[in-house]
């Protein structure tokens, strides 16, 4: 999940990555907890023509723990200065890469919606 808003400036971000179904919270928490690396992400904002407007690199994941202390999610909720406004504004879509990361599904390219107040639910 990935929500931006523009505020004062620059670009806040949450970014979130969980699995797909709450009962592999396991395997996901295995896999993290395996990995040689921390975890890091970026995500690339596009145009409707497919161009990439911004990269946010994402390198400071917090684990998300459920009631029994496995990570059942990653999470990150910060600034990025290296976007501007027109470009923030210009972005139709979303992608993501990953390093460090296990085997993931995820979806190539995600439509990017905005709210009335300029808040992207996607």
């Amino acid at each position: 999940m990935l929500s931006t808003k523009w505020r004062d400036g620059h670009l806040d971000y949450q970014f979130h990555v969980s699995p797909i179904s709450p009962t592999a919270v396991a395997e996901f928490d295995k896999a993290i907890h395996a990995m040689s690396q921390p975890p890091g992400f970026s995500v690339f904002l596009g145009d409707s023509d497919g161009f990439k407007l911004c990269t946010i690199p994402i390198d400071h994941l917090q684990d998300d723990l459920d009631v029994t202390a496995r990570t059942q999610s990653l999470s990150d909720d910060d600034k990025d200065f290296g976007c501007s406004l027109t470009e923030y504004n210009r972005a139709s879509n979303w992608s993501v890469s990953w390093k460090y990361f296990p085997p993931v599904v995820i979806a190539d390219v995600v439509p990017k919606s905005k709210d009335a107040r300029g808040r992207s639910d996607k």
